[in-house]
Formats: structure tokens, sequence, C-alpha cells
């Protein structure tokens, strides 16, 4: 919360981070049957804990571009 007070002056519960994540499962094969996407991802059999260390890996990836991409405007 501090961080993303600091840098974008407002606290969003529903911010950066989750809205990377949710679009990177919108790119994964059964992101069609998940009614949400976060909670459906996670609880998915087919899914393993490398599946959602990856998950997290891009979404870390994708934060540190954006915000590299910020600071050079």
């Amino acid at each position: 919360m501090k961080a993303a007070t600091e840098v974008n002056g407002t606290f969003d519960e529903h911010g950066a981070a989750l809205r990377e994540a949710r679009r990177l499962i919108d790119e994964t094969p059964n992101h069609q049957s998940y009614k949400a996407r976060l909670v459906d991802y996670n609880r998915d059999p087919a899914i393993t804990f490398a599946d959602i260390q990856k998950l997290l890996q891009l979404v870390e990836e994708g934060l540190t571009r954006t915000l590299a991409q910020s600071a050079s405007k």
C-alpha cells in the first residue's frame, strides 16, 4: 500500500499487479471456464505450482517494464 501510494498518489486494491495477473490468465487455454480468474486459476487442477510461480514472475516482469517506461517519460 505504501509503495503504491508513493508512486501513484493513491492505493487501488485492484491495482496494476492484479490487472496484470488477470491479463496474463486471460491468455491461458482454460481462461474461458474461469468465473473468478485469480481464484479459479489457482484452483484449476491442471495448474501446477510451477505455473503459478511463472505467472507471478511474468507479472513482476510486466510491472518492471511498465515502471521503467513511466520513469523514462
